[in-house]
């Protein structure tokens, strides 16, 4: 439960042998602050799991994440029989409207979050949907 905050993601092609992160556009060094997101899961409550989220992404930002990435199925059970009753529309369900209002709303600097979650697509049939909000500064 919570987060796990890295405060530096150094590129992985950075060939300067000095520890820094050289800046491609030719400028000074950068880094993401992560947050790996760990969530209890209710089975019976899809509200309280969004809450329990929401409430997550917050403490992560106020701990100066940038980057934050939720588990999958964060949402509901990870029982492949309950998708078909978690799965929601993509966009508009509950799930993907708190994440688009936390995103643009508890965070003030730029921000990317992720997301798997399960969707309901064609003829209500459950499928697996990767959400990505950004916030460009």
């Amino acid at each position: 439960e919570g987060a796990c905050v890295g405060k530096e993601a150094k590129d992985p092609s950075d060939k300067s042998g000095d520890g820094e992160q050289a800046d491609h556009a030719g400028g000074a060094a950068s880094s993401v602050s992560v947050a790996l997101l760990q969530l209890p899961v209710d089975p019976v409550s899809k509200s309280k799991n969004i809450a329990a989220a929401r409430k997550s992404i917050a403490e992560a930002v106020t701990g100066g994440a940038e980057l934050l990435v939720l588990p999958e199925c964060w949402n509901s059970p990870y029982d492949t029989k309950a998708f078909p009753e978690y799965a929601e529309p993509i966009p508009g369900g509950p799930s993907s409207r708190m994440l688009q209002e936390a995103i643009f709303t508890i965070t003030s600097t730029p921000s990317l979050m992720s997301t798997v979650l399960t969707a309901k697509g064609v003829d209500n049939i459950s499928l697996w949907a990767l959400m990505i909000f950004g916030k460009l500064p």
